[in-house]
């Protein structure tokens, strides 16, 4: 294995967070059991001595693929090539490959937003190897994807809306890729300081201290307002992830969709998973207009009560502010609890309560979720895209998956992971490594109550979409605006004209 970069700490990576299942019961699964049929061994190794170049973002999938690899390059006597980098580096990259036709990576990691809406085309669809419904191999020298038992769809056995969210581009019928992360945001709550002050709390707001599945965003308020104001154990109550563009953005709709707003706000969105090519205007919805003036006022309300560099905070700077015991109260990507519980690098290490995403005026629990797949470039000749999917089935098979979550806190997205993390109780150890996954049972409410979620928006224009929410919501928080009206009519002004909305 040679790792082409890796430009930060492997403890300071920005964690995008879990996938959970519904409970429903199929065939039994292999999991860690699963090997190949020594029949087809011959089909895993067939390319002895070759090399794969994978092109992924700073994930926790990626990082646990580094550590255990080896497995891969065992089975298959293949190397695998890495390059490993920061979201905005990644797009470059891989953009520059694509529409280049270098065939410099033989995959690329699909984050919907920022890269598969804009480069789908680019990839080939994994229906010219398999069957979507089974995931048997439609090619007599590859093999099937690996522990699908009889009985159970392709989809099944990852999750339908992380196939819809993650592989599919506003074509429900082609997927691109396989399942290979995802990202949910969640409460991180200061337990032992809820426990501390609930009285004094009670007494002055007339209510408990507490985390429930009912607790608002104007709840969020009083509790971070009240830190502010009574507690000294920290600097401020409340952290936000307010960066320019993408963190403020995913704060942003996150609270779009507590707030009711449909379909991110555009007309020409039937379906929020597929996502659409014309996604017509923004915000036209008399209703969703008023509750987008009502979101993004109360979201300068939650700012100025925040820590005070929010607005330069993103997952990772927001994540170690609560670990330095600087903030009680945090929302972010689920996958931050294993730095939490740290205590080699966190000074909260088992003082942290986990927590579904608050609800809004309408009651729900509205959270953002940023599935991905692991695609293959299209641009390649057949024999070199075979390769490719080898990896593909590998990196998001049973035994990677696991080995990734188990040792390095990665995002497992196989049922069968899942359900083995289930019976060992979300938390266990192994060799003297805590395997933290307590803060699955909080995102599986999540989905099971909200079972079609919000992904990220697909549009092509993802990446100026993001550019228009972030700066116009960046100079409103930071009083540039005036109003949030006129901030959201800004908004709507620029994107509109992007769309070519008269």
């Amino acid at each position: 294995m040679k790792i082409k970069k890796l430009g930060f700490l492997l403890w300071s990576i920005v964690l995008i967070g879990v996938l959970v299942f519904p409970l429903v019961a199929f065939a039994e699964y292999q999991g860690l059991k699963w090997k190949p049929a020594p029949e087809d061994l011959w089909k895993w190794q067939q390319f002895k001595g070759e090399t794969i170049y994978v092109a992924t973002e700073n994930t926790p999938p990626s990082v646990g693929m580094l550590g255990v690899i080896k497995d891969f390059e065992e089975l298959t006597g293949m190397k695998v090539e890495t390059t490993i980098d920061t979201m905005d580096a990644l797009k470059e990259k891989i953009f520059l490959d694509l529409k280049g036709d270098t065939g410099r990576f033989h995959l690329n990691y699909g984050q919907p937003g920022p890269i598969g809406c804009m480069v789908a085309e680019y990839w080939v669809p994994i229906n010219k190897f398999i069957d979507i419904r089974t995931g048997k191999s439609l090619m007599p020298d590859l093999p099937d994807v690996p522990d699908i038992p009889e009985g159970t769809t392709l989809e099944e056995a990852y999750s339908p809306m992380h196939v819809e969210g993650g592989c599919k581009f506003f074509d429900s019928t082609i997927w691109y890729g396989l399942p290979y992360d995802t990202a949910m945001g969640i409460i991180f709550y200061r337990k032992d300081l809820f426990e501390k002050y609930n009285d004094k709390f009670t007494e002055i707001y007339g209510k408990p201290l507490e985390w429930t599945d009912d607790t608002t965003w104007y709840d969020l308020y009083d509790i971070g307002k009240f830190f502010n104001d009574y507690v000294d154990e920290v600097e401020y109550g409340l952290g936000f992830h307010s960066a320019q563009n993408w963190p403020v953005n995913q704060s942003y709709t996150a609270m779009l969709n507590a707030w009711g707003v449909k379909k991110g706000g555009f007309a020409g969105i039937e379906n929020r998973l597929l996502g659409s090519r014309n996604p017509g205007p923004y915000l036209s919805d008399p209703e969703d207009y008023k509750k987008a003036i009502d979101c993004v006022e109360f979201m300068k309300k939650i700012e100025e009560i925040s820590h005070p560099d929010d607005v330069v905070f993103a997952w990772n700077e927001l994540a170690t502010a609560q670990a330095m015991e600087k903030i009680a109260i945090q929302w972010n990507c689920g996958e931050f609890a294993p730095y939490m519980e740290d205590p080699e690098r966190s000074k909260v290490a088992g003082k942290i309560g986990y927590g579904v995403s608050p609800k809004g005026p309408g009651g729900i629990n509205g959270y953002e979720i940023g599935c991905s797949s692991m695609a293959i470039n299209g641009s390649l000749p057949l024999r070199e895209q075979k390769k490719a999917f080898l990896y593909l089935l590998w990196a998001t098979g049973p035994i990677a998956q696991y080995k990734a979550f188990e040792a390095y806190s990665g995002t497992p997205v196989r049922r069968s992971v899942y359900d083995e993390a289930r019976k060992l109780g979300w938390n266990w150890t192994v060799d003297g490594h805590r395997v933290v996954g307590a803060y699955l049972e909080v995102q599986e409410r999540q989905m099971l109550e909200y079972p079609e979620g919000w992904t990220s928006l697909k549009i092509p224009t993802y990446t100026k979409y993001l550019e228009i929410t972030g700066s116009e919501i960046t100079k409103y928080i930071t009083g540039k605006t005036r109003t949030a009206k006129e901030c959201v009519d800004n908004m709507i002004k620029r994107m509109n004209k992007l769309h070519k909305i008269k």
